[in-house]
């Protein structure tokens, strides 16, 4: 199930865990009965966490355009008999389109729908991908509730934001975790700090810790 060949595919067979903030944050928000959100779902193993700590009477929606992770995301969903977890294999952004994914070989994790991004010198590979509004899905799923959001789409965070404006106007979803770790990248990642806080969103921050667990 896991590709040793990449690094996610490594760091789930060896350790069993990608980031052991993410799963930690998962474990302080999420409950029984929780609808969820996973955007940028890739091998699942944030979604199998969530789909744990929602439980029988909670939804998992997870969202990966990767035709290659889409195989085996199912997979996981079956082999682990993942009843609350709804695949949607598609990419969310602004409005409805087809962008181009790009993954590096070695690291799709690493996929974005951003061409800023810089993937550095490795195999890029190349799929024209379905994009939606996170609104207009939402929507169309009467879901009004959302306990967590877990965002790790590479550089493309606010574009899927501003998909889902409608709904986070009308329904403030209660935290959305994502990625600021791109010190090249500051004025970006102020534009959705920016973006978010005029939506009357507050911020911690993870720090990396040998040891104990904590936010700032």
């Amino acid at each position: 199930m896991a590709p040793l060949d990449d690094h996610v595919g490594r760091s789930a067979y060896y350790a069993g865990d990608l980031d052991r903030k993410v799963t930690w944050i998962c474990s302080k928000l999420v409950k029984n009965g929780d609808t969820v959100l996973d955007v940028g779902a890739n091998l699942g193993l944030v979604t199998m966490w969530l789909s744990f700590l929602a439980g029988s009477k909670g939804a998992v929606h997870a969202f990966e355009p990767n035709f290659d992770r889409q195989d085996i995301l199912e997979q996981v969903i079956k082999r682990n008999c993942l009843s609350n977890v709804c695949l949607h294999p598609i990419g969310l952004g602004e409005r409805e389109s087809v962008h181009i994914l790009r993954v590096p070989a070695r690291n799709m994790g690493m996929g974005t729908l951003n061409w800023n991004k810089d993937l550095g010198i490795d195999q890029i590979r190349e799929y024209r991908v379905r994009v939606r509004p996170l609104s207009r899905i939402l929507e169309q799923e009467s879901i009004t509730k959302i306990r967590l959001m877990k965002l790790d789409v590479e550089g493309f965070e606010l574009n899927v934001l501003k998909g889902a404006e409608t709904y986070l106007r009308n329904h403030q979803i209660d935290a959305i975790l994502f990625e600021l770790n791109d010190p090249s990248n500051s004025f970006y990642q102020e534009e959705i700090i920016k973006y978010l806080d005029s939506l009357d969103y507050g911020f911690f921050s993870t720090p990396k810790c040998l040891v104990k667990m904590g936010l700032k």
